[in-house]
């Protein structure tokens, strides 16, 4: 189980359900130097827009970002140890208050669905195309065949 739990986290880490959320800043933040080597200050008040989608692929917090390796979460591995570089169920005060039900949920049906069937992939994962709505999800769905071990 606690591999299958790794596989989710690396899943949610490529396709965060929320892929952009937004944020109204309550005091000035400090956005560090720009290439010019002027300082950034993005005001109190400011709407700004978080991309976990984006921030989850930053080769300088995951090396190989669009491999899927669930190992990155084993408990010795300390990539994501550092706050706010994995967060696909947002952060802070205002994250998801269901995403440990969620997880568990998750856990519990695809356990169920791997003990039950031998599944293959009808397609290749890089001919998905995504829609970015509330959530993030397949435009035309995902294609699977599943098999019974029955």
């Amino acid at each position: 189980m606690k591999y299958l739990e790794c596989c989710i986290k690396e899943a949610l880490r490529l396709y965060p359900s929320v892929p952009i959320f937004g944020r109204k800043l309550v005091q000035d933040l400090d956005m560090g130097f720009t290439r010019k080597g002027n300082i950034q200050i993005a005001p109190k008040n400011s709407i700004v827009y978080i991309i976990p989608f984006l921030i989850h692929r930053n080769p300088k917090i995951c090396p190989d970002p669009n491999a899927f390796l669930p190992e990155r979460f084993l408990v010795n591995n300390s990539s994501w140890k550092q706050p706010f570089n994995y967060f696909p169920f947002s952060a802070g005060s205002r994250n998801c208050i269901g995403q440990k039900f969620a997880l568990m949920e998750t856990k519990v049906i695809l356990a169920n669905v791997f003990r039950n069937f031998d599944i293959t992939s009808a397609g290749k994962v890089e001919d998905v195309k995504y829609v970015s709505e509330l959530i993030l999800r397949p435009k035309d769905g995902i294609h699977v065949s599943l098999f019974s071990k029955k």
